[in-house]
């Protein structure tokens, strides 16, 4: 469930709540974004003493301090188990192939984390004015992929531009669209033949999956369930979906975040980058920045592929309908929530 639902039963005194022993925060991290981070720190607080907590991120640099904070908090031991290396090492590259006799410049410019002067070097003096084309994945065996792009509209209209690609086999075809026959079968007939519904039949028979906040929530699950040779992602991809891949393109290293374009953070970069390498699968993942418009900078690439996570931050707030919820909770008073908060 969200942690917004889990604060409502929270707030109301749910019996659903004093039968709990575990809640699981993944991505607990979020507790820094400025729009939802204060809704965890709230439910961090008011769990019931009894309910033990498991919180997952692979970008909490200060773990003591928020392990510290939440002990105190419920007056329990917190545990903090840390690792350093991943299951499956990634391999980091910058693509600057345009087709024709550059289509396979692929360097390698970082390789765990150890920064390759040489190989950046090298794809500097590789890239050419000319028009793109990637096939370059499939002919060195490093699908699946998610490929991400920081905008909705892109990712549709990237899966859409391929018409030429096919990477599904005759069986692999029939499987696909007896399984999304089946599962659209629920909806009003006029609804099976909305565009979004006949594009995705269409893409997922080919091998191609989109998935973003814009795609209807059948299709998003079909999608998830489906998920095979490629696919186009935005970032809300990588929190929540447990889907990894050979390897993971990054279509630019750019984003607009509501308020301004900017290169992404190492927190969001390593996120993301995560998603590549499959246990027991892949002996290493791959992750490819594609140089479309020009080679990013060495300052910023180090920036965000070495540079540390943002610490854990308090985004607690007062609000009107927090005080006016607190009402109904016996156990707790505006005050205690305030003196509890991380903040504090």
């Amino acid at each position: 469930m969200t942690t917004e639902i889990l604060r409502s039963m929270l707030y109301c005194g749910s019996d659903i709540t004093r039968d709990l022993e575990y809640v699981i925060f993944d991505e607990v991290h979020y507790i820094n974004d400025k729009e939802r981070g204060h809704v965890w720190e709230q439910v961090l607080i008011m769990l019931p003493a009894h309910v033990c907590v498991v919180l997952l991120s692979a970008t909490v640099p200060n773990t003591i301090e928020f392990a510290d904070w939440l002990g105190r908090t419920h007056q329990r031991k917190v545990y903090v188990v840390t690792t350093f290396q991943r299951p499956v090492p990634l391999q980091h590259f910058l693509y600057t192939g345009k087709g024709g006799g550059s289509r396979d410049n692929r360097f390698k410019i970082l390789n765990a984390d150890k920064w390759l002067m040489g190989g950046y070097l090298k794809a500097k003096e590789s890239i050419k004015p000319d028009s793109q084309k990637i096939d370059h994945l499939k002919r060195n065996d490093l699908l699946p992929v998610v490929a991400f792009t920081f905008s909705r509209q892109k990712c549709d209209n990237n899966a859409i531009n391929l018409t030429n690609l096919d990477l599904t086999t005759q069986k692999e075809k029939s499987h696909i669209s007896m399984f999304f026959n089946k599962c659209i079968r629920c909806l009003k007939e006029p609804d099976q033949k909305i565009p979004q519904v006949l594009t995705t039949r269409d893409i997922l028979n080919r091998g191609i999956g989109v998935h973003h906040s814009g795609i209807l929530p059948i299709i998003k699950e079909i999608v998830e369930m489906l998920f095979q040779p490629t696919f186009f992602a935005t970032e809300t991809f990588a929190m929540g979906v447990n889907m990894p891949a050979r390897t993971v393109v990054f279509d630019s290293i750019r984003k607009h975040d509501g308020k301004e374009l900017r290169d992404l953070e190492p927190a969001e970069y390593i996120q993301m980058a995560g998603r590549a390498g499959r246990r027991g699968l892949d002996t290493e993942g791959t992750v490819i920045i594609l140089c479309k418009f020009g080679l990013p900078s060495e300052e910023n690439l180090k920036k965000m592929m070495l540079g540390k996570p943002s610490q854990l931050v308090s985004q607690f707030r007062l609000t009107y309908g927090m005080v006016l919820s607190l009402l109904r909770v016996e156990s707790l008073t505006v005050e205690g929530m305030m003196s509890r908060s991380f903040g504090e």
